[in-house]
């Protein structure tokens, strides 16, 4: 598999893994905390799931780089 392949991958889990914390646990607990407060949960996770994806992926590429002699 290429880099590249590798790469989307993850992205795709981050980004199926975050949808999943959003539409179970964030969802279950919206009675109780409110809706404003449910909206900017989601935008945290979101966000951060996004952060997170971006350093992985920026690690991956940095691993796979061949050191220049």
């Amino acid at each position: 598999m290429t880099v590249e392949t590798k790469i989307h991958i993850v992205r795709v889990a981050l980004w199926i893994a975050s949808i999943f914390v959003v539409t179970w646990p964030l969802h279950l607990a919206r009675p109780v905390i409110g809706d404003i407060a449910y909206v900017a949960s989601c935008a945290i996770v979101f966000g951060g799931f996004y952060w997170l994806g971006i350093v992985i992926t920026k690690r991956m590429g940095r691993a796979r780089q061949v050191p220049q002699p």
